[in-house]
């Protein structure tokens, strides 16, 4: 599951009399070329309908004005949602959202938005990392919009190629996007600039993405050299390394010979030597001779392998540097929300995932929470999850959740929510961590005072995607349930916000729901595992009608080189935060302020 946050929101509200009023809600950002949408509740007693204006002026940097406007007529008890479509070269500038009322109903609010000029982000996936004289490089560029699709409103790119020396080799001033990719290709010439190149990918002269690469001078060996570390990754309590090693000549065939391996430390330090005999491939599990401990959560050790063909006494050296991790796995708290809320349910979730991101079920320690007297002892899940619920008391400050087993103890501190109480009334929102895609969830809103009604919003990758109303005929009721089925949209996390008002105090609380990985419906499958040189690989690909697949196939030897041609997981998820990071300490949950009607 991936950690990312929701785009901040504001609530400008209106009291008219007591528990009368109107809830304006929107992203406290402004995009260009996306749409803004505002919720706009109206539970006011008095009327039995309002009239609204509601505009987005702004007056960018340059001296360009903007105004976008619209009228909302609002019946008592019932929700209007508005959506202002945003010019695709909308400049920074000062930017504001103003309401104001109409036709006798006496209403005036003003909130600040904050201009977010990037839109589009982008990645380049090179055909590998090193190039010699005369090879070819291929490459691929891939633009994406905020909800990590292809943008609609791009339909080409600038791309760049450099040499070491930062002299221009190619420009494509016009690479045409297919659903948001360009491919393209680079022949070296005979007699290149060695050194580091870079290529670029610009729109509208402003730089999206960069990659770099290497060209090298170097002559063919008569065979090849491969050290390829473990998938899994090592830990402290395994004290040593497991590797492969492979030896093959220009036509792919296996060669013997003998192999010295020596370690270093992170700064060079020699640790050790070891010699083997080498039959074209040996899987190696190489023990240290001395206890070897890693500082802080991880150490790097470098591998250097040289062999020595067995006729022919030709050498070459390969080096690959590994990490070794303190603990076999890590342990995360993974909550709806960062702060508990004193005298209400805390549900928790612990999760546990090996280094390469796998989950780890099966992991068995103890729960702990000193202050509340709290002790279980418990087992992770099939997906690497142990559940629980704290119950912090009124007067609680702050919890420490501690898990410990023989392999390791973690303590993580979780503060008190200073923000989703007022005062001496409090809302306690009840939902699940996670949930799957069209999956019904159980919600339930519980209050310490009676509640006239609730409101929800349902925010995810910036935006409002969802919203109700939901009136309370009984008029000592405390806790009302409703539910909500999961969408796409809400994919992979959704921030459920619910608030009330409570004679005259606006009282809210908040949670962060995880709803899976991306579902694009795509699937990769091989015919076989094995293949002899001369055979054909069959691929069997299958996905939505007119999906892009872009295919990239490379010796395995690379990655001991560099992982960087390549594109990975992480690599969307770092494009994911760029556009949807903020800080929950930042989050304001709402800009609040009350007006009396004169």
């Amino acid at each position: 599951m991936w950690q990312f946050e929701c785009s901040r929101i504001f609530m400008a509200i209106v009291f008219i009399g007591v528990a009368q009023g109107l809830f304006v809600v929107g992203p406290k950002y402004i995009r260009p070329n996306q749409e803004y949408k505002l919720v706009i509740t109206n539970h006011n007693h008095t009327h039995e309908r309002v009239n609204l204006k509601v505009r987005i002026v702004g007056e960018a940097d340059d001296g360009q004005s903007f105004l976008n406007e619209s009228i909302v007529v609002l019946k008592r008890t019932s929700t209007a949602e508005l959506t202002f479509p945003i010019p695709e070269k909308l400049p920074p500038g000062q930017y504001k959202v103003i309401i104001d009322g109409m036709h006798g109903f006496r209403f005036h609010e003003v909130a600040e938005l904050m201009h977010l000029s990037k839109s589009v982000s982008g990645l380049i996936q090179i055909n590998k990392p090193v190039f010699k004289a005369g090879d070819t490089v291929q490459f691929r560029v891939i633009v994406l919009d905020t909800d990590l699709k292809p943008p609609a409103h791009v339909k080409s790119v600038q791309v760049t190629i450099r040499d070491a020396h930062g002299n221009l080799i190619r420009k494509w001033s016009k690479a045409k996007l297919y659903n948001g990719v360009f491919d393209g290709d680079l022949p070296i010439s005979s007699s290149p600039m060695f050194g580091t190149w870079s290529t670029a990918v610009q729109i509208n002269e402003e730089e999206l993405v960069s990659k770099t690469f290497e060209v090298k001078e170097y002559a063919l060996s008569s065979f090849g050299l491969q050290v390829i570390p473990s998938i899994y990754p090592p830990s402290e309590e395994q004290q040593g390394l497991n590797f492969t090693i492979v030896a093959k000549n220009h036509f792919g065939k296996l060669i013997d010979g003998s192999a010295k391996v020596e370690v270093y430390w992170e700064e060079d330090i020699y640790y050790q030597n070891n010699s083997i005999g080498l039959y074209g491939m040996s899987q190696v599990q190489l023990k240290f001779i001395k206890r070897f401990d890693v500082t802080d959560e991880a150490s790097n050790v470098r591998v250097k392998v040289t062999f020595k063909e067995q006729y022919t006494n030709r050498t070459e050296t390969k080096e690959i540097e590994v990490t070794v991790y303190k603990h076999p796995y890590r342990v995360e708290l993974v909550n709806s929300k960062p702060q508990f809320l004193p005298g209400h349910a805390f549900p928790c979730v612990l999760k546990f995932t090996y280094h390469d991101g796998r989950p780890a079920p099966g992991i068995r320690g103890k729960v702990e929470e000193f202050a509340l007297a709290y002790e279980i002892t418990a087992t992770s899940d099939a997906n690497g999850l142990i559940e629980f619920v704290l119950r912090p008391k009124e007067d609680t400050d702050y919890m420490e959740i501690q898990f410990y087993n023989n392999l390791i103890d973690i303590k993580i501190k979780v503060e008190k929510d200073e923000t989703s109480s007022n005062g001496r009334h409090k809302l306690a929102l009840e939902a699940p961590v996670f949930a799957n895609l069209n999956e019904v969830m159980k919600i339930k809103v519980t209050c310490n005072d009676k509640m006239a009604f609730v409101v929800y919003y349902v925010v995810s990758k910036g935006n409002i995607i969802a919203s109700g109303f939901r009136a309370i005929t009984c008029k000592k009721k405390k806790s009302y349930k409703f539910d909500i089925t999961t969408t796409e949209r809400m994919m992979p996390k959704t921030k459920l916000v619910v608030a009330t008002v409570v004679q005259k105090t606006l009282v809210y609380d908040y949670k962060d729901i995880y709803i899976g990985d991306f579902h694009n419906g795509f699937n990769l499958s091989i015919d076989e595992n094995e293949i002899k040189p001369g055979r054909q690989i069959v691929l069997t690909v299958t996905g939505r009608p007119g999906s892009y697949v872009g295919l990239a196939s490379y010796d395995a030897s690379l990655v001991s080189y560099s992982r960087n041609h390549d594109l990975y997981w992480e690599d969307i998820e770092r494009v994911f935060e760029e556009f949807h990071v903020s800080d929950d300490q930042d989050f304001d949950k709402f800009l609040v302020s009350i007006k009396q009607m004169r």
